[in-house]
């Protein structure tokens, strides 16, 4: 018992507070529900690795991201699903998540860029097919915005500045990629404003410290400051400036560089810091289906779920009660008990609770239950053979308890095969249906039988009537071991009745058998044989008489 109240102790310590210490699911608490489709480079399926890459690389952006409720996971040949509760601005958890974040650098030349300052997309198109680039080319780089030639680039608008969106097109491929970089970190400028600094690897180092180099010496011979632009998922984050006349630039950049502009925020500059440092993804993910749950349907979910596991367990425990008296009594008990040390098991792993997980934690009440009606309806027999309670309860959980122990191991193999092929939904029903029983099975081993135990010893309850067993239906000990010994004697008694009643009158006979069959039931089956014999007997000697 001792154990027992350390177990519900550290249980109360991680639920209280419950609005703190329980997580919930999406469906509970809202957020933002949604599917990707993914796609390779060239259109096609990806690989099972590539997505399993993807999933990973997913997870790890929503942990940075700060929703450590969230379920990844796949669907199907070519799908992933990402559940984020509690994420209200739906564009930037998107932009964020779902980005493939492939970061490449650019010269900014006329080599390199062969289409600047386009206020649209079909204007850059146009223009770029001016310059002999075929309709096949043109129509794939409209639709996926990169070919294995060109990448069609643009410019944030910035309404709030007046600064239009402009399209440019480079050539690939690009001086430099996202696998240079070592690391990436939000922070502010000279200027005061939201950046991102980047570190490069000691190649990426090299490279860009050669990139910088030319462009510092083509700035000098052209007497004009070149740039190279830092492209993010062919949107444009920063045209960096290479100032010819700085002397200490001629040996180019060597370190890393700063990614900044006027309109970034600090939440745009730490997502983007983010996504840098996790890796771009090898695939390119595109929303097929996305949902977003209020958090007042979620609310009201929460509600409804508990409500319905309210009603349950006190139409349960008012049963027990009713039908078991005082072994109900113990039973709510444990029940209180179990309910406790369940809802601490999940905010101790932690669980994240759904309305499907709610569910098997519902269902886990009746099992609780159903283990305690199997051992009270064996101990009720022992007690109707004339079993005291204490004896009654050692011999009921012995007969029992194997019974229980076999059912709830069915039913943890039943969920485990759930839990492991199941999408998130029973996934969450499955395993709160496993922690469920083997919580049931504590309960019924280590309080359940202790506090019947304990309280059987008192002389109190050692009485049937508080078992549910009316008195009438407990068969003394004493009477069934007379009954037992003397079944012998019985039928010895009967044989010499039998015998008696064979040379005496028929209705004689007939009178002394009916005297034995209200004392003796068991001495009743013979005599009527030895009656009919004797009348046989008396019919022979009259008609001997006769003659």
């Amino acid at each position: 018992m001792l154990f027992m109240a350390a177990l519900v102790a550290v249980a109360v310590y991680y639920i209280v507070p419950p609005s703190v210490k329980t997580r919930l699911g999406l469906d509970l608490q809202g957020g933002l529900e949604v599917v990707f489709t993914a796609k390779t480079s060239d259109g096609g399926t990806p690989t099972s690795d590539q997505l399993d890459l993807t999933i990973s690389i997913l997870e790890r952006r929503v942990n940075g991201f700060g929703v450590t409720e969230s379920v990844i996971q796949r669907q199907g040949a070519d799908q992933i699903s990402v559940a984020l509760p509690g994420v209200q601005d739906v564009e930037r958890a998107l932009s964020t998540i779902g980005s493939t974040a492939q970061l490449e650098f650019y010269k900014d030349d006329a080599e390199s860029r062969p289409v600047s300052y386009m206020e649209s997309k079909e204007a850059a198109l146009k223009e770029l097919r001016s310059q002999g680039v075929s309709q096949a080319e043109i129509d794939k780089l409209s639709e996926d915005l990169n070919t294995d030639k060109y990448a069609l680039v643009y410019t944030k608008e910035d309404p709030t500045a007046e600064v239009p969106q402009y399209w440019f097109v480079y050539t690939r491929p690009p001086v430099m990629t996202g696998e240079a970089v070592k690391s990436a970190q939000a922070g502010f400028g000279q200027d005061g404003k939201p950046n991102v600094t980047i570190e490069f690897t000691d190649e990426g180092s090299d490279t860009f410290q050669q990139v910088t180099r030319e462009l510092y010496r083509t700035g000098l011979l052209k007497n004009e400051a070149q740039t190279f632009a830092i492209v993010l998922d062919n949107e444009m984050q920063s045209d960096p400036m290479i100032d010819y006349t700085n002397s200490e630039l001629r040996n180019g950049i060597s370190g890393g560089a700063e990614i900044s502009g006027g309109s970034m925020t600090v939440a745009e500059s730490q997502d983007l810091a983010l996504v840098l440092n996790i890796g771009a993804l090898p695939v390119k993910l595109e929303p097929a289906y996305q949902q977003q749950v209020s958090a007042t349907l979620g609310r009201d979910s929460l509600n409804q779920a508990l409500m319905a596991g309210l009603a349950g367990l006190g139409l349960v425990l008012l049963y027990m009660l009713l039908y078991y008296r005082f072994l109900g009594l113990v039973a709510d008990l444990a029940l209180i008990v179990y309910g406790v040390l369940l809802w601490g098991l999940f905010n101790a792993i932690p669980v994240t609770l759904t309305l499907p997980g709610i569910a098997g934690m519902i269902l886990t009440i009746g099992v609780a239950a159903d283990a305690n009606v199997v051992i009270f309806e064996r101990i009720k027999e022992e007690v109707r053979s004339g079993k005291t309670v204490r004896s009654a309860v050692n011999s009921g959980y012995a007969r029992g308890f194997k019974t229980i122990l076999d059912a709830n191991i069915l039913t943890i193999l039943t969920a485990a095969v759930l839990f492991v092929f199941g999408t998130a939904s029973p996934k969450g029903f499955a395993l709160t249906l496993i922690l469920g029983v083997l919580v049931s099975m504590l309960t019924a081993v280590l309080f359940t039988r202790a506090m019947l135990g304990l309280l059987a010893g008192f002389s109190f309850f050692n009485r049937p009537s508080l078992m549910g067993v009316r008195n009438t239906q407990v068969v003394p000990l004493e009477n069934t071991t007379r009954s037992a010994a003397g079944t012998g004697a019985t039928r010895r008694a009967a044989g010499a009745t039998a015998v008696a009643v064979s040379g005496a009158d028929a209705g004689t006979a007939d009178a002394e058998v009916a005297g034995a069959d209200d004392t003796q039931p068991a001495a009743s089956a013979k005599p009527k044989p030895s009656s009919a014999s004797g009348r046989s007997r008396a019919s022979t000697s009259r008609r001997k008489k006769r003659r």
